[in-house]
């Protein structure tokens, strides 16, 4: 699903930042993301998030790509969710 609205904003929360990655290693792989966006299943009762899968800003050949999962919240997209692209993620392409 690809936001066709003008968003406000991107807020990247504390647990997005939990496996050392940054605001712009996300933004850099949902534009430039390999897989997805493929809407997957909410583990809570909030919006289903979308899982976008593509490489860092700074290239790295152990991660080459990294799972991103955001939410849009009004106009704001909230990126909540980034580390390495595990493969039961990669497998939902496939």
């Amino acid at each position: 699903m690809y936001y066709n609205i003008q968003v406000q904003g991107i807020e990247f929360t504390t647990s997005a930042a939990r496996h050392g990655y940054t605001k712009q290693d996300a933004i850099h792989a949902m534009l430039n993301c390999r897989y997805g966006p493929l809407t997957a299943a909410s583990r809570t009762s909030g919006p289903a998030p979308d899982l976008y899968i593509g490489p860092p800003s700074t290239p790295d050949v152990l991660v080459p790509l990294i799972e991103v999962m955001v939410v849009k919240q009004g106009r704001t997209l909230v990126i909540f969710h980034v580390q390495a692209a595990q493969q039961r993620n990669l497998d939902l392409f496939t």
